[in-house]
């Protein structure tokens, strides 16, 4: 049956628009993604595929995410460097420096 005269782009506009809660979320170090639903005890997931099949986009947005974490954790609260500048910053004894009773 031959179809009507609408055009392939005049059937995508008339579809209607879905919000979707699914998101892709990349595992194992960027080895897989998985689509990922809710959070907590309430979440669901589903397998999605390998990383390299991956959109370059969201390839490249798991890399700033990457760079974003490793930054963090290399200068954030919890590093060693920032933990002996604290410690040298504040006065371990008392107002007086003496850090004894009196």
């Amino acid at each position: 049956m031959p179809r009507a005269d609408t055009s392939d782009a005049a059937v995508l506009q008339t579809l209607p628009t879905l919000s979707a809660s699914w998101r892709v979320e990349v595992q194992k170090r960027g080895k897989y993604w998985q689509w990922r639903h809710g959070s907590r005890h309430k979440r669901k997931s589903r397998y999605g595929g390998k990383f390299e099949l991956l959109p370059d986009e969201r390839k490249a947005q798991y890399e700033a995410n990457k760079e974003k974490r490793q930054a963090r954790a290399h200068h954030g609260s919890r590093s060693l460097e920032h933990l002996t500048e604290r410690d040298s910053l504040l006065s371990v004894g008392r107002i007086d420096g003496t850090g004894s009773k009196q």
